[in-house]
């Protein structure tokens, strides 16, 4: 799939097939339930659904303003990371951009720029950034039902428009704005939609505190940080003596008292 040929109209055909194919549909939350649970537990399933295509999806923690992630398109396998400070909301866009990344064949790293969305950079990075962009918020938010939000609070400032399609699609804020930035293209409502974006912009979640293990599910933390597909392969690899117990704990940097758990979990 080259990028140079994927068009805003194949886009749309696109974002139908891959919700089939990815199975996320956010707008299905039972009420009452918790949403950034909710959310979470979508991520998870994302996750593997997406390991199950041969890519690694892996999680670290890094700076916010850094990168929320990134993708490695170039050899194999392909790989992502999501940064795991993020919310679990901004945390499934930034897993679905890189995806996009992966689906065109271009390296990314996830750093929304307001400038990208005012349409002030131009080029290939702009067009890819943002092509990525529309896909993640397409595949959590269909073009139809925001597009009839919109017109339907059309006299609404952004805030209640915006609190209304986070809550309707379980997504951030922020992945909301931007949904709606990319779809408001040549519309005078898009100039106050791009200031409202500058008061959304999501922050790091506070990492807990740690020493030792103790209280903490470390096979759980490795299989989180490492992606399950990695984690089965060194695991597979050392049952079938291709690397030994020392290449595991170095691997997976784990000691070998969690391998047990681990087992369990994948």
């Amino acid at each position: 799939l080259s990028f140079a040929i994927v068009t805003y109209k194949r886009l749309q055909k696109l974002e139908v097939l891959q919700r089939k194919t990815l199975g996320l549909g956010l707008e299905k939350r039972p009420g009452g339930e918790n949403i950034d649970a909710f959310v979470q537990n979508a991520y998870l399933f994302l996750r593997d659904k997406i390991e199950s295509l041969n890519i690694f999806v892996m999680q670290a923690s890094m700076d916010i303003g850094e990168a929320r992630g990134f993708a490695l398109a170039d050899g194999y396998p392909k790989v992502i990371l999501v940064n795991s400070r993020d919310w679990p909301r901004p945390r499934l866009f930034t897993l679905l951009h890189e995806y996009a990344h992966l689906l065109i064949k271009t390296d990314g790293i996830c750093l929304i720029n307001p400038a990208d969305l005012n349409g002030r950079r131009g080029g290939r990075h702009m067009a890819v950034e943002r092509w990525c962009n529309d896909f993640a918020g397409a595949v959590i938010m269909p073009q139809n039902a925001v597009l009839e939000e919109l017109d339907s609070r059309a006299n609404q400032e952004p805030d209640r428009v915006v609190s209304s399609l986070s809550r309707k699609f379980c997504s951030s804020k922020e992945a909301t704005v931007v949904r709606i930035l990319n779809l408001l293209d040549g519309d005078p409502r898009k100039k106050g939609y791009l200031e409202y974006y500058e008061t959304v912009k999501s922050k790091p979640v506070p990492e807990p505190g740690g020493g030792g293990g103790d209280g903490r599910n470390m096979a759980r933390e490795c299989v989180n940080h490492n992606g399950t597909r990695y984690v089965r392969l060194v695991s597979d690899s050392r049952a079938s003596d291709l690397i030994t117990t020392n290449d595991m704990i170095r691997y997976l940097d784990l000691k070998t008292r969690y391998f047990g758990k681990l087992e369990e979990m994948i």
